[in-house]
């Protein structure tokens, strides 16, 4: 370690030739901390120059994956993004509303399978129904949603919120 605090102007020298005056003393203790975890402390210069060389590369390419953004682009997006959820939402209650009109046979049984993981079989299993009756029910369910609300999914796909 001797000889990377001797040379310590020369490492801050180094250091600003790849990243600057303003961040090289920082690099050059990111090095030094690196460096004092080794069980060896002699280091040669050639490893210290590749220490700091390869802590300003890391540098530079983490401050190139920055992206900045115009604070008018965020504000769209998440309107954009809240209309979304909220018309998400309105149809997602709509299909609620929908399915607590049914019977409650046709009501429970889709709720589980809607809401669960469960496969046909497991439900018949759990339940003690014939895969076949659950099959039929399921089915059932599906078409009247699909013929109630596939015009409100299309507007939702084509973003006509004000539809919905």
């Amino acid at each position: 370690m001797d000889t990377f605090i001797d040379n310590y102007d020369d490492w801050v020298d180094l250091a600003k030739s790849f990243v600057g005056d303003t961040y090289a003393q920082d690099i050059v203790q990111e090095a030094y901390i690196k460096l004092s975890g080794y069980e060896s402390k002699d280091f040669n210069r050639g490893y210290i120059y590749l220490t700091i060389r390869s802590l300003c590369l890391d540098f530079i390419k983490a401050k190139n994956r920055i992206v900045k953004e115009e604070i008018e682009d965020y504000n769209a997006e998440y309107i954009d993004e809240t209309e979304t959820k909220q018309a998400y939402n309105a149809l997602l209650a709509k299909i609620d509303a929908e399915i607590e009109t049914w019977h409650w046979y046709d009501r429970e049984l889709f709720k589980l399978y809607k809401d669960t993981p469960m496969s046909l079989r497991t439900l018949a299993n759990e339940t003690g129904i014939s895969i076949t009756s659950i099959h039929i029910t399921i089915k059932r369910c599906k078409d009247i949603l699909n013929e109630k609300f596939s015009e409100d999914y299309i507007d939702f796909l084509n973003e006509d919120y004000e539809l919905l």
